[in-house]
């Protein structure tokens, strides 16, 4: 086996093996919801709540906090304005209806 096939077998088996622990964890937290007279989907969400920040938190902000840039280091980096510019209110024109006196916009 070349380089490039073992670690796309190494991919393919890591993904494998999240997925499996992801859907056990899931099955767990519905388990424990059910026990405590609740929907089994609230303990899956709440497993995911919980879970998000702690696997996202490297991969999104950099920052360990998973909320990525603040909105002015992302504009700023990426040449543009942070707040967008307000709509131009004179472009949308109002007309009557012939048939209501309800405005058609």
């Amino acid at each position: 086996m070349t380089n490039h096939q073992l670690t796309t077998l190494f991919l393919a088996l890591a993904l494998a093996l999240a997925l499996a622990l992801i859907s056990l964890l899931a099955f767990g937290a519905g388990a424990l919801a059910r026990r405590l007279r609740q929907p089994p989907v609230v303990g899956e969400v709440l497993l995911g709540v919980l879970s998000g920040p702690t696997l996202l938190g490297d991969g999104a902000g950099g920052d360990g906090t998973g909320h990525g840039p603040e909105p002015a280091q992302a504009a700023s980096s990426s040449g543009r304005s942070a707040r967008p510019a307000p709509p131009d209110c004179r472009a949308v024109r109002r007309r009557r209806s012939p048939s209501s006196s309800t405005p058609v916009v």
